[in-house]
């Protein structure tokens, strides 16, 4: 996960455009800023490409295999305390690509994920501090063709813990995950938990 940075001074927008080759095309807005103890940024992202003939082999569709792509960040920021400071943090991205897997059908996949976090940073002494944090995300993709699903869900919790002895660093970390995945092709179902 790639998220803007943390925002600081007044609302500062970026815009960036890109163009290459196959028609390719990206447009990405962002902006961030801060305000008393809040602070944010966020950034909005657009893409496509035309492609080319990834498999030109006997067999395979001779036709391009491109892609349109679309995500969205965001970082929220609150300094409870002078050495607390809490964090959420939400994404959200969705790609529709083409690919070969026959002579004559446009295979695509659709693919989505989402995320969302919350963290408390905490700077107890000059040597010592921890974070907490909690995620949770949601991966889903979907086969145009075939009418095949598959989706993994995590939860995440976290406790590190950081000590500074002189230049070294002493770390201790507590985690929790759970998985669980689901895998769809009709008509047949598949779930699997971790």
């Amino acid at each position: 996960q790639i998220f803007t940075k943390k925002g600081q001074g007044p609302f500062a927008p970026v815009v960036s455009m890109g163009y290459g080759s196959h028609h390719t095309r990206r447009l990405d807005f962002s902006a961030s800023g801060s305000a008393d103890a809040f602070d944010y940024s966020f950034g909005v992202s657009e893409g496509s490409s035309e492609g080319f003939n990834a498999r030109p082999i006997a067999g395979q569709s001779p036709d391009a295999d491109g892609y349109k792509s679309s995500s969205a960040n965001a970082k929220l920021g609150l300094q409870l305390a002078p050495n607390q400071r809490l964090q959420a943090t939400v994404l959200q991205s969705r790609v529709d690509s083409q690919y070969d897997s026959g002579l004559t059908r446009d295979y695509r996949r659709i693919s989505k994920l989402q995320t969302a976090g919350l963290q408390l940073q905490s700077q107890w002494t000059d040597r010592y501090s921890t974070k907490v944090g909690v995620s949770q995300g949601t991966d889903e993709g979907e086969e145009v063709i075939g009418a095949a699903f598959d989706q993994t869900k995590t939860k995440n919790l976290l406790w590190l813990n950081e000590y500074k002895i002189g230049p070294h660093l002493l770390s201790a970390t507590a985690e929790e995950r759970e998985s669980e995945f689901l895998l769809t092709t009709a008509p047949r179902i598949e779930r699997a938990k971790s």
